[in-house]
C-alpha cells in the first residue's frame, strides 16, 4: 500500500498561523462579557501607565525646581542630579507615551514607520542619556570619597560640563543614526514594514528572529 506524500508547496507551508487580534474581535463580539472584561482591562492599564507617567513628571520635575530655588544646592554633584532628572523627564514625554499608545491600542502602531523610528530612536537615547548620567556620578563620587582633598581640583566646572556633555553626545551614535540607517535590522524586516506599517517595536523584534530561524 502507497502513502502519498503531500506537494513540497504544502509541506514547506508553517503548520499554523495565530493573529491575535482577530481572534480577540472574534471572542468579543461571540460573549459579551469578554468585550466587557476587555474594556476594564484596558481602562485599568490606562489608569496605571499615565499614574506612573504623571508621577515620573513630577517626581524629576520636583528634582530640577528644588536646585534651582535653593541656591545652597547648587554644587557641582547636584548639576548630574539635575541633567540626570532631565533625563528621565524626556524618558517620561518621549517614551513612555508613545509605549503607552501601543499598550492601549492592542498593540497596534498608528503613527507610520517614520514616527515609528523616532520614538526608538528617543527611548535608546534618552535612556542610555540616563545610564550614562549614574556613571558620572559614581565618577564623581569616587573622587570625593578616594581623593577629598583632590576633588575641588578634579572636578572644576570644565570637568564637569565635559562628562554631562559627552553623556548627552555619546549616546546619539547608538541611537539615531544606527536606528534611521537601518543598521539594526535586516532587509527582510524593512520590507514587512513598509507592507505593515502598523507594526512596531515588540512585534518587529519577534519577525526578526522568525526570518532568521
Amino acid at each position: 500500500m502507497e502513502v502519498s506524500e503531500p506537494p513540497d508547496e504544502e509541506v514547506n507551508h508553517p503548520i499554523f498561523r495565530i493573529n491575535l487580534s482577530s481572534s480577540l474581535e472574534d471572542v468579543s463580539q461571540d460573549n459579551p462579557d469578554a468585550e466587557s472584561s476587555n474594556v476594564i482591562l484596558i481602562v485599568l492599564k490606562g489608569v496605571i501607565m499615565i499614574s506612573i507617567i504623571v508621577t515620573a513628571l513630577l517626581g524629576n520635575a520636583l528634582v530640577i525646581a528644588s536646585v534651582r530655588r535653593h541656591r545652597k544646592l547648587r554644587v557641582p554633584t547636584n548639576r548630574y542630579v539635575v541633567s540626570l532628572a532631565m533625563a528621565d523627564l524626556l524618558v517620561a514625554v518621549c517614551a513612555m507615551t508613545f509605549n503607552a499608545s501601543v499598550e492601549l491600542s492592542g498593540g497596534k502602531w498608528l503613527l507610520g514607520s517614520i514616527m515609528c523610528d523616532v520614538w526608538n530612536s528617543m527611548d535608546v537615547y534618552f535612556s542610555t542619556a540616563s545610564i550614562l548620567h549614574l556613571c558620572c556620578i559614581s565618577v564623581d563620587r569616587y573622587y570625593a570619597i578616594v581623593r577629598p582633598l583632590e576633588y575641588p581640583a578634579i572636578m572644576r566646572t570644565v570637568t564637569v560640563t565635559a562628562m554631562l556633555s559627552s553623556a548627552w553626545i555619546l549616546p546619539a551614535l547608538i541611537s539615531f543614526i544606527p536606528i534611521f540607517m537601518g543598521w539594526y535590522t535586516t532587509q527582510q524586516h524593512l520590507d514587512f514594514r513598509r507592507k505593515n506599517p502598523q507594526v512596531a517595536k515588540l512585534s518587529a523584534i519577534i519577525l526578526i528572529s522568525t526570518f532568521k530561524s
